[in-house]
């Protein structure tokens, strides 16, 4: 039993911590410690596809104190180093990268096969990371992504995103910033489970809801990525600025590639 401070007849013991109290003081103190990591808004960003030198950054970013920062309800669930370093090597992640090389937004292609001939393949584009509000930086990350992943031949024009009912901010995102269409059909929906899940013995969540990178929501697609390079910057609604760099960026060279397979 603890001992009091004060002695003779005035002496009790001094109160045992409760659990509840003890449970408030770390949450709180972690939550401090969260809010004193929370980056500054940037000045600039470089929006391009990743590289292996982005690797460990990466990791961070879906498995460490900046996912518990950026992604509070876990809409995103976490990628180990064995799930991201493929993808990443390969320049399947669209990233958005501060003046100080901090990882702001980062979106996520994964190819699945369908184990019969390849026609049903898909890719899926996903694992949204975003910590800019107000400049609608996750819809320029995911159509650059999105335009990307349609030179791929494993899978083509197959491109779809996977996205939990209750998450309000990403259903808005795809259904109208990017005018991705809602797939509608079950049957369209329960072959794309198949195949997304076929390497887990078709085992994973089956409510959420499909959208698929349509003609027409490739066309918004490319209109997103030519504002940014005409404009050279992203603009909030309060006025602020962050500057682009046009330069470093993917932007373009998505853009100029999506033309000449548009054409061919």
């Amino acid at each position: 039993m603890p001992q009091s401070v004060l002695t003779g007849p005035l002496a009790r013991p001094l109160p045992m911590p409760t659990w509840n109290n003890f449970n408030k003081k770390i949450y709180n103190a972690a939550l401090q410690s969260l809010e004193h990591t929370k980056l500054e808004r940037p000045e600039s960003l470089t929006i391009r596809f990743s590289r292996a030198a982005d690797l460990e950054k990466i990791v961070d970013l879906y498995s460490g104190q900046r996912k518990t920062i950026i992604d509070p309800h876990n809409f995103v669930r976490p990628r180990r180093f064995e799930e991201l370093a493929e993808p990443v090597r390969s320049g399947a992640a669209a990233l958005a990268i501060d003046e100080n090389g901090n990882i702001r937004a980062s979106a996520l292609a994964s190819v699945y096969r369908d184990g019969n001939g390849g026609k049903k393949n898909i890719t899926e584009i996903g694992a949204v990371m975003c910590d800019v509000g107000g400049v609608g930086l996750s819809k320029i990350v995911l159509a650059m992504l999105a335009l990307k992943q349609t030179f791929d031949p494993r899978a083509g024009e197959r491109v779809f995103a996977k996205v939990a009912r209750d998450n309000a901010a990403s259903n808005k995102v795809f259904a109208s910033s990017l005018g991705w269409d809602q797939v509608n059909c079950p049957h369209e929906s329960s072959t794309l489970y198949d195949v997304a899940y076929r390497s887990n013995r078709g085992q994973g969540k089956r409510d959420r809801l499909w959208y698929h990178f349509s003609g027409a929501a490739r066309e918004k697609a490319s209109g997103i990525l030519q504002s940014c390079v005409d404009q050279e910057a992203l603009k909030s609604k309060d006025g602020s600025i962050i500057a682009l760099n046009i330069e470093g960026s993917s932007l373009w060279s998505t853009l100029h590639f999506s033309s000449m397979l548009s054409l061919s």
